[in-house]
């Protein structure tokens, strides 16, 4: 239950950076005022990446127990929030990554357009997949 607790945890606050976050060119959103100060941190954003990632990551071969016909199908029950946890986690590791490296990189189009063109609607569905992960937890498909 300790990693179910992680994933929600981790999937909430790193879809709370996303949404409430500056662009990865430095200038700022509208939203940035409503935002803690410390998620602008680098720091906390990077160790929040590698922990969001990290954690769906091992949410995809380790799942919550189940007592019933599917429990012999381990990932069906938590797909949805380890790729939450991934997609989250990663858009946080190259927002940082675009900010701070000196190297001009182009990332594949998928990348470029879920983790940095449309973070914010990343961060709305990491934290919509967290607050339903939270209140059903042994469900299939969450």
């Amino acid at each position: 239950m300790q990693l179910w607790f992680l994933s929600v945890l981790l999937n909430v606050f790193s879809g709370l950076v996303l949404v409430f976050s500056t662009q990865a060119n430095g200038e700022a959103d509208d939203d940035e005022s409503a935002a803690p100060v410390f998620f602008q941190h680098p720091t906390f954003r990077l160790v929040l990446g590698i922990l969001c990632a990290l954690i769906g990551i091992i949410k995809l071969f380790v799942s919550i127990p189940r007592s019933d016909a599917l429990s012999g199908i381990p990932i069906i029950g938590d797909l949805l929030p380890a790729l939450a946890g991934i997609v989250g986690g990663g858009a946080l590791l190259v927002d940082y990554y675009k900010n701070f490296s000196s190297l001009n990189i182009e990332f594949p189009a998928i990348v470029q357009k879920t983790c940095v063109d449309n973070r914010k609607y990343a961060g709305i569905v990491c934290i919509i997949i967290a607050v339903l992960h939270f209140v059903f937890p042994r469900f299939y498909f969450l």
